[in-house]
């Protein structure tokens, strides 16, 4: 506390103390002993509220009872113990360099606010003697310490209301879970076993959907109600993932949740940027952000910790992409206007990065951002519709992943996505199946109708990356007969016209600028010494079928119709069975390495020392640069986000044994 506000307090505090209508008669009597007790009594007082971070007091401007407090996290319990009754802090001062967060409700839970600086009066933040529970920090720690109360008093918020159990007739186990989606790894850290669900209680609005298998894979069954024992519907203890949804107007209706009028002051001036909040209805932690890239360390800087955001402002003309993951990866969401509860938004309380970008009619109209995106721009990358013609339902994408359950929260069904607009410097990769599997092609232009490359309603999902330098053709391409180690043809029998390729790597973008369309190739003649594989996927993933001769047909390899990319390469070995042979033992060798690589990687995640400034040491230990999954940098970027731990290791080792999950 300040010498200038002790002296304040000092001087209202003697004033009040000497306010008698009995008159002074001497100042070695009783009345004098009186005042000099108690002006003995207030320096004591204020020599102890000197030391504390902030001090309470029960009445405006500093009067009634004065509490210090020093740093920590006080429930009621903790604040009678320290002398605060429940409801009856009506003024604060706060020391340089520390903030109190106050809550209405106990166990750091309800409507709440942040003070930076001292109040006289709560009254005009709607927090006079409304506060149960605090949190004193120092400035720049408020994210630290809203993480450290989570974990002191985990949140039983009205709407977490979809209860699991052990067994049948809601016996056994019980387990709470809110809005969200619900990998094995998640189960098991909110204490439920795999395959130990059996009895599902499911309350107005919710609808579960618990899945065989992890990452929401294998047979399912949707609940919107009770389910007493799931016995009869063949998946008793058979769970590993579990996604669950709420109905928004539940939400919005909730008692629980405060409403954004009665919020502290401190958030009330409407944004020049956009505001992140740690809980619905704009309340909780907020951050301020200006057009701009934010991964985990960049949100946890500005007071925000990692999976901790519910809602958002946005004033006009800003757009916000967030993300599931660091460094934009993962599941990913537009959003272009302010968004009150992502409460049953798979994003919720996921959310790790985020892109802002704002247009110039954003700046015209007083944003304080001096680096804001050029005219126009937003943060949507592409565009899909559900009918030809760019026509029908629509949704806007960012830059992200997207699977068949994003897709449908947007308001995209499954397979039905029929024409595309694609911005300028973006490129969508469509799949045929859930989880970016399966089937795949490149769209850098619109495309009007789907169905002229076979993939008109037939999207599961989909992935929308940047253009970058790697993306460019990667081969050098020579036409003439003489230099070609391949010709391949649009029609069977070696017609339909041709085109003459030299060894190298074509995805679908390397194929279509030279003139050859996805799923065209129909057969191919191949020149004494190379090998060509052919891929149905745009960018050479899965399991490739390799020619060394001619071929007048492709029908019988089940590719017809079906080639997205290829490799054209000198076969290393004329004899095809020692080629057969080499080749099978370079994968057992390549799978042996990839597993001692994850053995090795675990013992550090065990050890919870999988960490960045180890990384150099785990390369070489573990002989990474060996395995290519391992050494491309997916492994390393994830290692230095620090989500190489315990929590995420199972999901991680999936994506690396398979990149397509990626």
């Amino acid at each position: 506390m300040s010498l200038s506000t002790l002296a304040t307090v000092a001087r209202l505090r003697i004033a009040a103390a000497t306010t008698k209508r009995t008159p002074l008669r001497s100042r070695s009597g009783p009345v004098g002993r009186l005042i000099a007790a108690t002006v003995l009594l207030l320096l004591t007082s204020l020599l102890s509220v000197a030391h504390a971070q902030i001090t309470v007091f029960t009445e405006c401007n500093f009067q009634g009872r004065a509490i210090p407090l020093t740093p920590g996290i006080y429930d009621s319990a903790a604040l009678e113990r320290a002398g605060v009754a429940d409801n009856s802090i009506s003024s604060i001062v706060v020391s340089d360099g520390f903030s109190t967060s106050l809550y209405v409700d106990d166990r750091i839970d309800g409507r709440s606010g942040t003070l930076y600086a001292t109040s006289s009066c709560l009254d005009k933040d709607k927090f006079d003697n409304e506060i149960s529970s605090l949190i004193v920090q120092k400035r720049g720690d408020e994210g630290k310490m809203a993480q450290a109360a989570r974990l002191k008093y985990p949140r039983r918020d009205n709407t977490v209301a979809v209860k699991f159990y052990s067994f049948c007739d809601y016996r056994g186990v019980e387990v709470e879970l809110g809005a969200g989606d619900y990998r094995l790894s998640d189960l098991k850290e909110a204490g439920i076993n795999n395959n130990d669900i059996s009895s599902i209680k499911v309350p107005r609005g919710f609808k579960v959907i618990a899945y065989e298998n992890d990452f929401f894979r294998g047979r399912s069954i949707a609940l919107d109600d009770n389910d007493n024992c799931l016995r009869d519907d063949g998946i008793d203890e058979q769970i590993s993932s579990v996604s669950i949804t709420v109905d928004e107007s539940l939400i919005a209706n909730n008692s629980s949740l405060a409403n954004s009028n009665s919020s502290s002051s401190v958030n009330q001036a409407a944004p020049d940027n956009v505001i992140a909040y740690s809980e619905c209805n704009y309340q909780g932690l907020s951050v301020e952000l200006k057009p701009g890239e934010y991964t985990v360390s960049d949100l946890q800087k500005l007071g925000m910790p990692n999976n901790a955001i519910s809602s958002f402002r946005l004033p006009p003309g800003f757009s916000a992409a967030i993300y599931e993951n660091d460094f934009f990866r993962g599941n990913g969401r537009l959003l272009e206007a302010d968004s009150r509860c992502l409460v049953g938004d798979p994003l919720n309380d996921r959310i790790s990065s985020i892109v802002v970008e704002a247009s110039s009619t954003a700046t015209q109209s007083g944003s304080s951002s001096s680096t804001l995106a050029s005219a126009g721009s937003s943060a949507a990358a592409a565009t899909v519709y559900t009918k030809c013609g760019f026509e029908g339902g629509r949704a806007g994408l960012a830059v992200g992943e997207y699977d068949a359950a994003t897709l449908n929260r947007l308001g995209i069904k499954e397979n039905s996505i029929s024409s595309v607009k694609v911005n300028p410097g973006f490129q969508i990769e469509l799949f045929f199946f859930d989880f970016l599997r399966g089937k795949s092609g490149y769209l850098r232009d619109d495309d009007n109708c789907l169905s002229n490359d076979g993939f008109d309603n037939e999207v599961s999902s989909l992935k929308i990356t940047k253009v970058s330098e790697t993306n460019r053709p990667l081969t050098p391409v020579d036409s003439s007969e003489e230099t070609a180690a391949a010709t391949v043809f649009g029609e069977c029998d070696y017609t339909g016209g041709s085109v003459s390729l030299k060894p190298g790597r074509y995805t679908q973008d390397n194929l279509r600028e030279l003139g050859i369309g996805n799923d065209l190739i129909a057969s191919l003649k191949v020149q004494p010494g190379h090998t060509v594989v052919l891929y149905d996927n745009g960018q050479l993933r899965g399991r490739g079928v390799a020619f060394t001769a001619d071929d007048d047909c492709v029908k019988d390899d089940g590719l017809y119709r079906r080639v997205s990319a290829l490799i054209i390469a000198p076969t290393r070995n004329r004899n095809a069975n020692a080629t057969a042979n080499n080749s099978g033992s370079s994968q057992r060798n390549a799978l042996v390495a990839l597993d001692n690589g994850l053995k090795c990687v675990s013992l550090y995640v065990d050890r919870n020392v999988c960490t960045a400034n180890r990384w150099n040491d785990i390369r070489k230990r573990c002989e990474l640069d060996q395995v290519p999954s391992m050494s491309d940098g997916y492994l390393e970027q994830h290692v230095r986000a620090g989500n190489c731990t315990t929590r995420y290791w199972s999901d991680l080792q999936e994506r690396i044994k398979k990149p397509s999950l990626r």
